[in-house]
């Protein structure tokens, strides 16, 4: 769980715990990052794999950009 701020429909956010999914992609016991693939590299291959139905567009982007929060955070604290 981390702070993050969440966006909501209408463009407002709200500061709440999330869950830190992403971690996953770090973690060498359960990544599913491939030996030479980057974590982000193998997040946008599986988010690729999925359509993004119209109007939802905002929602992907908004993924993407957690992501990238979390690889911040985890920076921060190496």
């Amino acid at each position: 769980m981390l702070d993050y701020k969440v966006p909501l429909k209408g463009g407002e956010t709200i500061y709440v715990k999330a869950i830190n999914w992403p971690k996953v992609f770090f973690l060498k016991s359960i990544t599913p990052c491939k030996k030479d693939e980057e974590p982000k590299e193998k997040f946008l291959a599986i988010l690729s794999d999925h359509t993004v139905p119209v109007g939802t567009e905002k929602k992907f982007f908004n993924t993407i950009t957690f992501f990238d929060h979390v690889v911040k955070v985890i920076g921060k604290k190496s």
